[in-house]
């Protein structure tokens, strides 16, 4: 691991001391295999405009029961947006629900904290 990546991570931790990442843990696995079940992710509140599609993202269910889902953000449009898993079995995404309103975005996913103990970017 690069100097400077090492760098990165400690940044990322850092915010989340300070309050400015949020920690969730991936349950499912609709993201295998870029996330698996039992995973944390770090994610950065972020508006949607400044969220790339492709980014991992966190977002509230638009169905019950409520939910927090982690996704890959598909498509981005003024005030909405679709989602997409990463594994197409049992996958419950956009093509599910249909599109999301911008305030269903949680947050866009900075660091990943795997099973095994180690960091990542997403």
């Amino acid at each position: 691991m690069s100097e400077l990546s090492r760098i990165r991570q400690v940044r990322e931790i850092v915010a989340w001391l300070l309050g400015r990442r949020r920690l969730y843990t991936v349950v499912g696995t609709s993201m295998l295999p870029t996330l698996a079940p039992g995973e944390r992710v770090w994610a950065r509140v972020r508006p949607l405009a400044r969220v790339q599609p492709g980014a991992i993202v966190v977002v509230r269910s638009p169905t019950p029961p409520p939910a927090i889902l982690v996704k890959r953000l598909a498509s981005r449009m003024d005030d909405s947006f679709t989602v997409k898993s990463d594994s197409p079995d049992g996958a419950f995404d956009s093509l599910r629900f249909g599109s999301l309103a911008s305030s269903a975005l949680l947050g866009e996913v900075t660091l990943i904290l795997d099973v095994e103990g180690r960091l990542r970017r997403p």
